[in-house]
């Protein structure tokens, strides 16, 4: 195996992705990249991510290859998963199938799996406008705000409360309340259907669970 830093390119478009479940800046070769981050970053099963991790070397038609995987993935179970982050156009062809079954066979006789994800799943709305949502407005302390504990208190005594409720209870507006609640989202003490658009008819769940 053999490791591959990325470098400052001209012809290359590098994109840093701040990751708190990382504690790193992430340095990523394609905006496809780094869209797949927030997925990784804000899934409860994975507990770690990794750029560019160790590569390795593949067989293919007599022929000795070097590949490098986007992602390495640690979920809770422990298992290490790489990741191939591909726009789907470009992998439809046969060339590619038998390329890429040539390179999941080699890692898993490192013992890990290689999966695919494309465009189609990684750039699906509204849950990834919703995902940048929760970074953008994520705070780096973990501590919650007096505010927060209002709404926590407002949302455990009715089990579960639409967000127009909350604005309602708390006299505020829609753009002064979504920093605090997209927090909690992004902290996972608070759960809401991130397939559809954060909006004022989302329904707000306590997860059980302080930080």
């Amino acid at each position: 195996m053999y490791e591959r830093v990325i470098q400052k390119s001209t012809c290359k478009n590098i994109n840093k992705f701040s990751s708190q479940k990382c504690n790193r800046i992430m340095r990523v070769e394609s905006c496809l990249e780094y869209d797949a981050c927030f997925h990784f970053e804000f899934a409860s099963q994975i507990t770690a991510f990794k750029e560019q991790p160790l590569g390795f070397k593949y067989e293919l038609n007599g022929k000795s290859h070097s590949y490098t995987p986007d992602f390495i993935v640690r979920i809770r179970t422990g298992e290490e998963i790489f990741y191939e982050v591909k726009p789907y156009g470009l992998t439809i062809s046969d060339e590619f199938r038998l390329k890429f079954q040539a390179m999941q066979a080699a890692s898993l006789t490192l013992g890990k799996k290689l999966e695919l994800i494309t465009d189609k799943q990684i750039r699906q709305a509204p849950l990834l406008n919703n995902l940048k949502l929760l970074h953008r407005y994520q705070r780096i302390h973990n501590y919650l705000s007096q505010f927060q504990k209002q709404l926590l208190k407002l949302i455990t005594a009715a089990e579960k409360f639409k967000l127009s409720d909350l604005i309602e209870k708390t006299n505020t507006s829609f753009s002064e309340i979504i920093p605090s609640i997209a927090d909690l989202l992004a902290k996972d003490i608070l759960q809401s259907n991130l397939l559809k658009p954060l909006a004022l008819d989302s329904e707000l769940v306590y997860n059980g669970q302080l930080i």
